[in-house]
């Protein structure tokens, strides 16, 4: 079993037309402001390539920890349907942040990590805070733009 790929993201799908993948959002960083904090989406994107005589529904889980504590363990059964290649997307809501650190996402197959996805959990309480000035008005502007007036019709 080769992992071509294996990432933490926001979302993920599928075109049923094109059967081309877009990931929205890769998750490298996090930022809480207080904790135990929650994240709404975790989705795991993975693609797998086998060789013939691997197994068509091998047996895998994936297990998240956050500084060496269990978070959550998914078992997954990514299905080849007889071919070399699959993909697999598996999302988990609610997933509970103790607290600053790195969040390791592992996939594992035959009791051995073959893939990992290193998310750091800060924490933004003590940040700075990040002001992002939006550009100004110009004088006799306004920033709602004007349309002509339409005339009311009367009901008769």
């Amino acid at each position: 079993m080769e992992v071509r790929f294996f990432l933490c993201a926001e979302s993920a799908v599928v075109d049923s037309t094109s059967n081309k993948m877009t990931i929205l959002n890769v998750v490298e960083e996090l930022s809480a402001v207080g904790f135990p904090a929650v994240m709404p989406l975790l989705t795991m994107v993975t693609l797998l390539s086998r060789k013939k005589a691997e197994a068509d529904k091998p047996h895998m889980n994936i297990i998240c920890t956050q500084n060496n504590k269990p978070i959550f363990n998914v078992p997954i059964e990514p299905e080849f349907q007889s071919k070399l290649r699959t993909r697999t997307i598996v999302g988990v809501q609610g997933v509970v942040l103790p607290g600053p650190g790195t969040l390791t996402v592992t996939l594992i197959h035959k009791k051995k990590s073959i893939a990992a996805w290193p998310i750091e959990v800060l924490d933004a309480s003590s940040a700075p805070m990040t002001v992002r000035p939006q550009p100004a008005v110009a004088s006799g502007t306004t920033s709602a733009p004007k349309h002509p007036r339409i005339p009311r019709r009367r009901h008769r």
